[in-house]
């Protein structure tokens, strides 16, 4: 999730690089990229996220970068398996 505020002639694209960590390596691997337009004009800023799916348990970070690269804010959280599996009903309509 991303919250930016954008003037309203602004229009560019971020990124948000989805990174784990692999602790037998010692660093970050990257996992993906997803490609996010920003277009400005809103009074309370900008609102995206992008999702992922293959996540597994650890340390993650999302990197909220410019084209360019630029590293414009990070966010850090860790995937913990509880053991419960979600309860999954399927209903067919008619």
């Amino acid at each position: 999730y991303s919250a930016i505020f954008s003037p309203t002639n602004l229009d560019l694209q971020i990124v948000h690089q989805w990174q784990y960590y692999d602790s037998k390596l010692g660093k970050w691997i990257d996992s993906d990229k997803v490609l996010l337009s920003l277009t400005g004009g809103r009074t309370s800023g900008f609102r995206t996220f992008s999702l992922k799916s293959g996540i597994f348990p650890g340390k993650w970070k999302v990197l909220v970068k410019t084209l360019n690269g630029q590293v414009i804010g990070t966010l850090r959280f860790e995937v913990i398996e509880d053991g419960f599996s979600p309860l999954i009903k399927t209903i067919v309509l008619k």
